[in-house]
């Protein structure tokens, strides 16, 4: 019987020889506690560079803001976190599936968003002299999780 992986409402969820079992991550987010408190630093940066910007941009006269402005610009400064971090979702999806891809057909990535880090991967590839001998395989432990290694 092979490893199979399905989404559910509650996390990643691997159909295996001894039943259906939580993925690895999925465990991890049940035990790790409140992740969105966890990226409270990071939101607060964010939003404080965005408005350290914006007053350095006014009072060296580049931007001139109306009162109509504000609620625009608060918006702006809410939305910020989650552009950030879709966009570093995306582009890691994206290299994630590149590099999956190199290693089971060696195509190289030209996708312009991704290609540096590709590049990245490439140069770190021949440095330690990687040999794949599977890519995303998925495993299981009779300990009750399963998950996918991206590299053997």
């Amino acid at each position: 019987m092979s490893i199979k992986l399905r989404e559910t409402d509650k996390g990643h969820m691997y159909t295996t020889p001894i039943g259906e079992l939580p993925s690895v991550t999925t465990v991890l987010k049940i035990g790790g506690g409140d992740k969105a408190a966890a990226l409270l630093g990071w939101v607060a940066k964010l939003n404080a560079e965005y408005y350290q910007q914006l007053l350095r941009d006014i009072s060296e006269g580049v931007r001139k803001i109306k009162w109509d402005d504000i609620d625009e610009i608060i918006k702006t400064g809410k939305a910020l976190h989650r552009k950030k971090k879709d966009d570093t979702a995306d582009q890691g999806t994206r290299l994630h599936k590149a590099i999956e891809t190199y290693l089971e057909f060696k195509t190289v990535c030209t996708d312009p968003l991704i290609v540096e880090q590709f590049n990245e991967f490439l140069k770190w590839e021949k440095e330690v002299g990687l040999v794949c001998e599977k890519s995303e395989m998925k495993i299981y432990h009779t300990a009750g999780f399963a998950g996918t290694m991206d590299i053997v």
